[in-house]
């Protein structure tokens, strides 16, 4: 899906639109706070999207009236919509000053929402979480998005997709882990949720390589240490690769089946090079305040990116595992090297070493 909003102003708003369908005529949802959707499809003729090769007929193009742009000056919040995916295409609030600036918050799989990139997103003009249910042609149109200059996309993407975005120069990268045991808990619960919901999958951590690991996780009662174990213990080595060190395979984009090694953790550590923001759940005062500082950001009550308490429940009893830390060795060493970054004074280079060379 591509789009583009080129007049949005007291007189008029004209844009166009093009689906993942370019022959189909698009429909808007047109949003009015509150509680108001009003339709509208896209039927005005654009030939210049046409002769771009864009859509196969041109009718893709809308227009607002001025009778329709004093209805949104008199609202609190105007926004626009694709019909069918319901995704943002512009939002406007008058009187309203956005934080300025194009942003990738990179997350990772977790049932629970994120409380902080919840409330950011309502900051920037466009905001979106949960960036991997949208279509990979859509996600990259968004990331070079010309006619705002206020947008926020966080999502669990892979580290090449950061790195491609990374190399664009436009966005600032920035992310919160989790400790690897809470990271680890996050994977299986997001696992069960994709089982139930498909759609709401991530595309690695879909498909028949997961299935008979996802169906022994559904009978499994994670909640008893006893279950935990007995389960973990009847899991096949393929279903432990594909569960190990959750953070460094999305980061360094390794395959679902590939033993993660030093390799990966390098190349993990080589895209986070590239971030503008790192911070930890466990120190969340330290993170927002750099996200503070770095958008401009004056009030004080940003959430803290914690998880769900059941969630907590959990991990504890996975790192409470000796055989279960055998999953998160080079996920421990990842968040032990951002630990010592973000600690008091400057890193001292034998402490990195010595996280490095730690065995399991």
């Amino acid at each position: 899906m591509i789009w583009n909003i080129e007049r949005f102003n007291s007189k008029g708003a004209s844009g166009w639109l093009v689906t993942n369908d370019p022959v189909e005529t698009p429909r808007l949802l047109l949003y009015f706070h509150p509680g108001n959707w009003t339709p509208l499809e896209c039927n005005v003729s654009r030939p210049d999207v046409k002769a771009v090769g864009a859509h196969a007929t041109g009718l893709c193009g809308f227009r607002l009236d001025a009778r329709m742009m004093a209805r949104a000056a008199k609202t609190p919040v105007t926004a626009i919509f694709e019909e069918r995916t319901r995704l943002l295409l512009y939002r406007f609030v008058p009187d309203r000053s956005f934080i300025k600036g194009q942003v990738l918050f990179l997350t990772f799989p977790a049932s629970y929402p994120n409380p902080l990139v919840e409330d950011l997103k309502t900051r920037f003009q466009l905001g979106y979480s949960q960036a991997e249910r949208i279509d990979r042609n859509t996600r990259t149109y968004m990331f070079d998005i010309r006619f705002t200059d206020s947008i926020l996309i966080a999502g669990t993407l892979k580290g090449d997709e950061a790195l491609q975005v990374a190399d664009q120069d436009r966005f600032r990268l920035v992310t919160q882990f989790s400790p690897p045991a809470e990271a680890l808990a996050q994977r299986l619960d997001r696992m069960c949720e994709i089982a139930v919901h498909p759609e709401h999958g991530a595309t690695f951590l879909t498909g028949s390589l997961y299935g008979p690991l996802t169906a022994s996780l559904m009978k499994a009662d994670l909640s008893q240490p006893e279950a935990l174990a007995h389960w973990y213990e009847n899991l096949s080595e393929q279903d432990r690769l594909l569960l190990s060190d959750p953070v460094v395979r999305q980061l360094s984009s390794a395959a679902p089946h590939y033993m993660i090694d030093e390799a990966h953790l390098v190349q993990a550590l080589r895209l986070l090079s590239r971030f503008s923001a790192i911070g930890t759940t466990e120190q969340p005062e330290q993170f927002i305040d750099l996200l503070r500082d770095s958008f401009g950001i004056d009030d004080t009550d940003l959430p803290d990116g914690a998880g769900h308490p059941a969630l907590s429940t959990r991990a504890a009893i996975l790192a409470g595992s000796d055989a279960l830390k055998k999953l998160t060795i080079f996920d421990q060493k990842l968040y032990d090297l951002v630990g010592l970054t973000l600690g008091k004074g400057d890193p001292k280079m034998e402490d990195a070493r010595a996280i490095l060379a730690r065995r399991a």
